[in-house]
């Protein structure tokens, strides 16, 4: 009986023992710098792959044109989802720029003018219509993009 009780005391104290020693466990990211809490000090917080995109747009408004209403200048994807905050456009001001991180190769791009304010109900004579600049471009790092919009008046609707 003592020699039961002492070979469990032996097993349960190199239990205890066991379960107090740190572990060696080597994760995934092993040698990438990368921890739990994010990149080390030193290394890049930006995806291995990640490129910085420039858009610029110019706007070839004439003054012949009537306004009426409030525009933005917007960068959109193929998927109609805005790649950069859109910007009030002033027809004082030709040039917008646009940045971008972009991780896919290529893309389409399209640049356009839309309607910022609520449309006035017979207020306007006519909104401003724009033909969207559209792109496919192929990505490269620090690539410089351009696009031209040209305002106009709405063109008429055909009578039926």
């Amino acid at each position: 009986m003592k020699k039961v009780r002492f070979l469990l005391g032996v097993i349960i104290l190199s239990a205890v023992v066991a379960g107090c020693q740190k572990e060696d466990i080597t994760p995934a990211a092993a040698g990438t710098g990368e921890t739990k809490s994010g990149p080390v000090q030193g290394t890049s917080a930006i995806p291995t792959g990640t490129m910085e995109v420039t858009y610029y747009v110019t706007v070839h408004f004439t003054s012949e044109v009537p306004l009426c209403g409030t525009y933005q200048v917007e960068i959109v994807n193929g998927a109609n989802l805005l790649v950069a905050e859109a910007k009030l456009w002033y027809p004082s001001v030709a040039l917008y720029t646009f940045k971008e991180k972009v991780r896919q190769k290529s893309g389409f791009r399209i640049a356009r003018l839309e309607s910022a304010s609520v449309p006035d109900q017979g207020t306007c004579e006519s909104d401003l219509f724009t033909n969207p600049d559209i792109k496919n471009i192929q990505f490269e790092p620090e690539g410089k993009y351009y696009f031209d919009l040209y305002p106009g008046q709405m063109p008429p609707i055909p009578a039926e």
